[in-house]
């Protein structure tokens, strides 16, 4: 039913004297659901063996550790052995009333952290070049859309290292489960470069004193 015209100044000063909307951000949780387990790690590819990768889950990151995340590159060295990859799907289960979101840094209010950090060791002769690479996607309940990160460590280095990895792309909220939790696709692709027929080395994989390849990604757990 239209409203008489005479209504029309009345209703606009009651409108104007509502308070505005209030709008409640969803809180972020310092700590770990209840009931949050890792249930299943399942894995292939030519850097992740069968039974040389494992995984463990703390409040603000998902760490995966790599026996065999290990490419060289020079003379006498195959082709085959310049690059290595991994697909890992990880299935978080976690509380109903709690999601997880990938790149955030959960020891604060929830700001915005695109946290993938690698160790390991390394060997690159001047003019080799090491390139690291995850992508990270839910298979089920996507929030938000794929997110990638990367590093290139340019030589002459040797020694241990540890680096935080370069955001690419992934929307402003990163990547998102479902409630509930879901399973996480991370896939980390390893490459070493040389200029065509240069008769240089160099090699990257493994931490000496652990003999572990690294991968630790944030985690932050949000209400539903």
């Amino acid at each position: 039913m239209p409203v008489p015209f005479s209504l029309l100044p009345i209703l606009i000063c009651i409108l104007t004297l509502l308070p505005p909307t209030t709008v409640i951000a969803q809180p972020f949780s310092r700590s770990l659901p209840i009931n949050t387990t890792l249930k299943s790690l399942v894995y292939s590819g030519s850097g992740c063996s069968p039974g040389t990768v494992s995984s463990s889950l703390t409040s603000s990151a998902l760490t995966l550790s790599f026996d065999n995340m290990y490419a060289q590159i020079g003379p006498g060295v195959p082709v085959s052995q310049n690059r290595k990859n991994c697909q890992i799907n990880v299935e978080i289960v976690t509380d109903a009333l709690w999601r997880f979101v990938v790149g955030w840094d959960a020891s604060g209010a929830g700001e915005r952290e695109m946290g993938t950090r690698i160790m390991g060791n390394m060997m690159l002769e001047e003019g080799v070049n090491a390139t690291f690479s995850a992508g990270y996607e839910m298979l089920a309940g996507v929030e938000a859309g794929k997110s990638s990160s990367n590093t290139t460590f340019h030589g002459p280095l040797s020694g241990a290292f540890d680096q935080k990895l370069l955001a690419l792309d992934g929307g402003e909220d990163g990547v998102v489960s479902k409630c509930g939790g879901g399973i996480l696709r991370v896939t980390d692709q390893l490459r070493l470069m040389a200029p065509r027929n240069a008769s240089v080395s160099g090699s990257l994989g493994p931490q000496e004193g652990s003999a572990k390849f690294v991968q630790e990604t944030r985690l932050a757990w949000r209400a539903c």
